[in-house]
């Protein structure tokens, strides 16, 4: 009778072993993060100076199902400003422009839009690397800049350079750039220094503009000798004269 009662609290203990065995063993379930197909346009602003640094503004506009944009939300609040923690659940959110290592001052904001839907906007500047000098007339009055084949490495596959149509790329050059457009491919709009790229297909892209060099104004002579005139220094002669 006492060996019997002694197997039923061991009987016990090891049947809440293996009733309680799946839950110590259960992994956290898996956030689901939203998809790639719910970014409605992804739009790239690259503003490049006279030295050939470059400011960025990538957005990413979003059609959202119910719920996910509380869960979108929630990753922004987690994963900013860490490049690396946006790749890792957004393998599509990262610097389209450039080479990661050039890339600077990197900032992230979430804001709303009218209808309620998140908008990213991913900000980062490019100190080198996204234009290079070919070369310089003979008197230094104008120089030929081209693109680099490294601003947009994030598009090229399999030796093509592929821009969908939800993706809009707008290179801002130097307001007094002359840009070359001879020779660029169906889907690349020139307006003013404002070069604009979406739905491409093409083996090679070659983005030229030149720029004039300033040159100085040349000296008014009239002014110059007014300007002696009425200085101190020539009134100085006139009273030693007198």
């Amino acid at each position: 009778m006492l060996l019997a009662k002694m197997r039923i609290p061991f009987i016990l203990i090891v049947c809440g072993i293996f009733l309680l065995a799946p839950v110590w063993g259960q992994e956290e379930p898996l956030v689901n993060r939203v998809p790639e197909e719910r970014m409605a346009l992804h739009t790239i602003d690259v503003t490049i100076d006279e030295m050939g640094s470059a400011s960025v503004r990538e957005q990413y506009f979003f059609s959202f199902f119910a719920g996910e944009d509380e869960q979108f939300e929630m990753d922004y609040q987690e994963n900013t400003p860490s490049l690396s923690a946006w790749r890792a659940d957004y393998p599509f959110i990262h610097p389209y422009i450039g080479i990661e290592t050039n890339i600077e001052n990197v900032e992230f904001l979430l804001n709303q839009t009218t209808n309620g839907q998140p908008i990213l906007t991913l900000s980062y500047k490019i100190t080198a690397g996204i234009v290079q000098q070919i070369s310089s007339d003979t008197q230094g009055r104008s120089v030929l800049w081209r693109l680099s084949d490294t601003a947009l490495l994030s598009f090229i596959s399999g030796g093509r350079i592929e821009v969908n149509p939800k993706t809009l790329i707008k290179i801002a050059l130097p307001r007094d750039a002359t840009v070359n457009s001879k020779n660029l491919p169906a889907g690349v709009a020139v307006s003013g220094s404002v070069v604009t790229i979406t739905n491409i297909q093409s083996n090679s892209l070659d983005i030229q503009y030149t720029l004039l060099t300033p040159i100085a104004n040349p000296v008014d002579a009239s002014q110059l000798i007014q300007g002696l005139v009425n200085g101190p220094f020539f009134s100085a002669i006139l009273v030693l004269l007198v």
